[in-house]
């Protein structure tokens, strides 16, 4: 029988896989520069490798990585995490 902790980290690892995906399907649409692909894809390493230090309790998963002034619809979905956190 799969742990609560391995079955969180597959949860985890599929959501990033998916998310992934979904961006991929955006940069060759919109045909995104090759080193914005690379910077994105580096920044999503670095937040799946930290929650996942977060989870097994090796380190701190909410520090988020937020540029200066992130895009409108980046900002909104933002909020929205951030008031579905709760307290």
């Amino acid at each position: 029988m799969e742990r609560q902790g391995q079955a969180t980290e597959r949860v985890l690892r599929t959501f990033f896989r998916e998310a992934v995906c979904c961006l991929d399907r955006i940069f060759t649409r919109h045909r995104v520069a090759d080193d914005a692909v690379w910077d994105a894809v580096k920044d999503l390493d670095l937040l799946y490798q930290r929650t996942r230090r977060g989870l097994r309790g090796e380190g701190t998963p909410d520090d988020p990585v937020r540029s200066d002034r992130p895009h409108p619809g980046i900002l909104r979905l933002i909020e929205k995490l951030d008031r579905e956190r709760g307290p």
